[in-house]
This record gives C-alpha cells, structure tokens and sequence, in this order.
C-alpha cells in the first residue's frame, strides 16, 4: 500500500476494490461538530460496510436478550401426579401460567422468582408412578440435568459468539468509517504494521464466519442435547430459540455482503 501523506492533502487510492478513497478523508472537518466530523465526510461512509454494522448491532442485542429470557422451552413438569407448565431459561425454570409465569415455583423449589435448574436436577428421586401405566408422577432428576446440560453449553457458545459480535461489528463499523481523518489514521498504523487493507477485510469476513458458525453451533446443540419431555408430553421450543434463528439469518446476510 502506498504512503500517504494527509497533512499536505493527498489523494492516493488505496489499492483494494471497493476501499474510501484518501481524499476523501482529509476533507475539512466541520468545525460546529463536537466530533470534528463534516456532513461530508458522513456521506461517503461505506455504506454496504455499515449496512453489515448496523445488522450485527441487531444481532449482538438479539443474542444478548435470548440468552437472558425464559421463552426457550415451554413444556410441562409434574409434582405429584399434578402438571405444572413449565418456562425454562438456558439455566432456571419457572412455574406458572403466562400471565404469571412464577406462580407456582414454591411446588419445585423455595425460590418465588426462578428455579435453578442444578438445583431440580440434585434433587432428590422421587419414584412414585401411576400404577396401571408405570409413569412417573414426578419429573425426574435426570430431565432437569438434561436441561441444564443443554443450557449450559449453549450459553457458553452464545457468550463466545456474542463476543465476536462484538468485535466483528467494531471492525466493520471503523473500516465503513474510514472518511472520518482519525479514524484514516488509525487504519494508516494498522498497515505500517503490515496488515494491508486485504488482510484487513480476511479477518472482518473470518469474524462473521467465526459469528456465524457459533451461532449455529448454538441452534444445532441445543435442539439435539434437549430431553423431549419433563414427563407429560413433548416440549415446546419458544420465542428464544426463534430469536436464534434470526440471529443465525443475519449472519447469513451479513457473510453475503
């Protein structure tokens, strides 16, 4: 990549398609912005480059929200012979109906906000069943480890692929905003130490490759890892997991662009 010399008002194009072009980043700045950044300069933002930002924003807050909401799995628990519908997070449950999702949390656990999920599954076995069909009366132990299993490992991709939203979007938002002279600038050390404008754009597309693989992972690991009753019929994935999915069409879009 050629030198380039600002203070003197150089006009050099970078050598990757696609790039701002330099003169375009050492116009004057506006001197009524607190910023220092003309209505100029905004306009000549890349603006493919913060169409991906601005969707791995939304990713990023769709992530952060799924992970903290209790609308993964709706299913129904048992205590007793007695079913409770059940709204599990990746690590609590709680019992109730819709309109008071935690109702009845005092039947499972002392808690009147959420259940632990580790804590229903080191709870003791209760073998009550039905005597004409063999059920159990009570949901197993074991059906709240699964639960918890599940949740565990995906909310360790989630926060991994979380971070590489992060990251990924910071990227792409600086390089969309190359115009601006300090943000030039920033990209100009950036190459003296050998990352060229190509090798730049390989690690913002690894980054959206990486998001979206996790992202993915997430999905795929939770559906097979999820046992498929609490003991009176089948579960039902929620909201959440629908969230996912969208996270997981974004990244799509966004490795596309």
């Amino acid at each position: 990549m050629a030198s380039r010399d600002r203070q003197a008002g150089g006009a050099q194009q970078r050598y990757a398609a696609g790039s701002p072009p330099l003169g375009a980043r050492s116009g004057p700045a506006n001197s009524s912005s607190p910023l220092g950044i003309s209505m100029d300069e905004l306009e000549k933002l890349d603006k493919m480059m913060v169409v991906v930002a601005a969707i791995g924003m939304v990713v990023n807050i769709t992530q952060l929200f799924a992970i903290n909401n209790h609308a993964w799995i709706k299913a129904t628990a048992l205590h007793e012979g007695q079913p409770f519908t059940a709204f599990l997070s990746l690590d609590g449950v709680r019992f109730g109906v819709a309109d008071d999702p935690s109702r009845d949390n005092q039947v499972f656990c002392t808690d009147s906000h959420e259940c632990r999920l580790r804590e229903l599954c080191s709870g003791p076995v209760n073998h009550d069943a039905y005597e004409r069909t063999g059920l159990r009366m009570n949901t197993a132990p074991e059906a709240w480890c699964g639960f918890n299993a599940a949740g565990t490992f995906t909310t360790k991709l989630l926060s991994v692929g979380l971070l590489l939203g992060l990251i990924a979007t910071g990227i792409t938002g600086m390089y969309a905003s190359q115009s601006i002279p300090w943000v030039a600038t920033q990209f100009d050390k950036i190459e003296e130490l050998g990352f060229s404008d190509r090798i730049q754009k390989y690690i913002m597309c690894s980054c959206w490759v990486a998001l979206w693989g996790f992202v993915f992972s997430s999905m795929a690991t939770y559906a097979l890892l999820i046992p498929d009753t609490l003991g009176w019929g089948a579960v039902k994935l929620e909201a959440s997991f629908g969230l996912l999915r969208l996270c997981f069409v974004l990244c799509t879009i966004n490795g596309a662009l």
